[in-house]
């Protein structure tokens, strides 16, 4: 998609986008544990560890998002520096 409106689509593996793939992984590796005898978990505990792998990754990826985002009330670039809007280009004469 181009233009000016254009949304930035996520990059990377869907591990470092999406909360919900991590958490995902996570229930199919205990699942895979469990199934293979390594592991003893009921359907309680399995549930409530791929919650808060669920959650902790929603908290991981929200504070490294909000540091790759410009605050557009006092914006500065990454040095500390204040950005400033740039002046319009000039129209041509007619």
């Amino acid at each position: 998609m181009t233009g000016r409106h254009a949304m930035n689509q996520p990059t990377g593996p869907p591990t470092q986008t999406e909360p919900a793939a991590i958490a995902e992984a996570v229930r199919i590796i205990l699942i895979a544990l469990v199934g293979a005898g390594w592991l003893t978990l009921d359907d309680t505990t399995l549930a409530s560890i791929v919650s808060v792998v669920g959650v902790l990754a929603s908290v991981a990826l929200t504070w490294w998002t909000r540091r790759k985002v410009t605050s557009l009330a006092a914006p500065r670039a990454t040095d500390g520096t204040p950005l400033v809007s740039a002046e319009p280009p000039a129209r041509p004469a007619e």
